[in-house]
């Protein structure tokens, strides 16, 4: 028997990718153009952090830039590539991922010169979204998580919250604040929330290498799950848009009296208490966060907290008063969700180009994009207790958190376009 070792093997060539194969893989098109949106978005507080401020923008344009732009854009990019390979479905169309481009563009613009088309423009891009991955998801030829239930939910959560921001402008003057409400609890978090929960089941447990869990949906890797699965799921993710429906329809009633707005105090938090029970449930018992990532690895770490402040996130928006709900609110989206995203979104992007063992092994890149977008996260949050100059510590954070996107960017973002050349030796 030799005692050599065996030379590692090469990492596989790679081309640029054809225009046509960034249609079929949207994650090619969709992660930079996400990017630039975030990046717009955190941006924005830069000018307005001038006295007076350099720039006359509304602040809506920061939420719903991040909200249409940075958000939908990984959605799109993400689910347009996975879901039709777990469900063995045809990849998207060319014309498919085309009008996703052209919807997201016309979107941002309409939002600096015609807000109440901006809404109608994403009602419409998450329909036709919606209705191309539902009908895939549905005709599936694949045994897949019984998880992705919680995904129809998640995505209908994006359709029927465009629906509701389109009809602040569009439709009655007295349902404007229901409708608004909803509309923003919907788009903000619960469209993010069950989409991380469908993707919890396979994606994330991969990445923090869970064993499957003991109890409903425990046969979702190995077997084909059974219906009780599938219940459990759909009736959690149900819960979770009806805890935001709750909230928007029935609160807002509560509006005249002290005895009403104890009323009202009461319903939001129950319905916060609701959502935080479930999705800590769901990391508790499925993605196992209370357990160190066995991987050891700086991704994993990475995705491990993200999820414990998505958790803590929830919690404190439920249990706190209402001048700290919007500190703990960002600790949902910029650490929670985006965290989650940029960990799943290098997943995808190494993985395609074959290159997963930059993902399983020290990255000095990674590293410094996260202890960035961390100190850009404290100090947000940490405007809720030195509220003089916030919009000082604004431009702060948006500057931490740009600069550890952009360094995450250099670093992966390049090989989105790459191919592996199949030709090669």
């Amino acid at each position: 028997m030799s005692d050599r070792k065996e030379s590692p093997v090469a990492p596989a060539k790679l081309r640029r990718a054809r225009f046509s194969e960034c249609l079929e893989e949207p994650y090619r098109l969709f992660f930079p153009l996400g990017l630039f949106w975030g990046l717009v978005g955190v941006l924005y507080w830069l000018p307005m952090a001038f006295t007076p401020p350099l720039i006359s923008v509304p602040r809506y344009v920061h939420v719903f830039v991040q909200i249409y732009g940075f958000l939908w854009c990984f959605v799109v990019g993400f689910l347009g590539t996975a879901v039709p390979r777990f469900t063995g479905t045809p990849l998207l169309k060319s014309w498919e991922t085309l009008i996703q481009l052209v919807l997201s563009l016309l979107c941002m613009v309409a939002l600096i010169v015609a807000p109440s088309w901006a809404h109608v423009i994403f009602f419409l891009a998450s329909f036709l979204f919606t209705v191309g991955i539902s009908a895939r998801f549905f005709r599936r030829k694949n045994v897949v998580p019984a998880s992705m239930a919680c995904i129809p939910f998640g995505l209908l959560s994006a359709v029927v919250g465009g629906f509701c921001m389109s009809m602040v402008y569009w439709g009655p003057a007295l349902g404007a604040t229901k409708f608004y409400l909803l509309g923003k609890g919907l788009l903000m978090q619960s469209m993010m929330l069950l989409l991380l929960m469908g993707v919890g089941g396979f994606m994330m447990r991969s990445i923090l290498h869970v064993t499957a869990p003991q109890g409903p949906g425990n046969s979702v890797e190995s077997s084909q799950p059974t219906r009780r699965d599938w219940i459990v799921f759909s009736c959690l993710a149900a819960a979770v848009v009806g805890s935001y429906i709750f909230e928007a329809l029935i609160a807002s009633n509560y509006e005249n009296s002290s005895r009403d707005l104890f009323k009202s105090f009461l319903i939001i938090k129950a319905a916060g208490t609701l959502r935080v029970t479930i999705v800590a449930w769901f990391c508790l018992s499925h993605i196992q966060i209370f357990r160190w990532p066995k991987s050891g690895k700086l991704s994993a770490r990475s995705l491990w907290l993200g999820l414990w402040l998505m958790v803590i996130g929830l919690f404190g928006e439920s249990a706190f008063s209402e001048s700290y709900r919007l500190a703990f609110r960002h600790l949902t989206l910029i650490g929670g969700f985006a965290f989650s995203i940029f960990c799943i979104s290098a997943r995808v992007i190494l993985s395609h180009a074959r290159r997963p063992a930059l993902l399983n092994r020290a990255s000095k890149p990674f590293t410094i994009a996260i202890v960035l977008m961390m100190i850009g996260l404290v100090t947000r949050f940490s405007v809720a207790f030195v509220p003089h100059n916030e919009m000082r510590h604004y431009a702060y954070a948006a500057v931490m958190w740009a600069a550890g996107a952009l360094v995450w960017a250099f670093w992966v973002l390049p090989l989105s376009w790459a191919v592996v050349d199949e030709d090669s030796a």
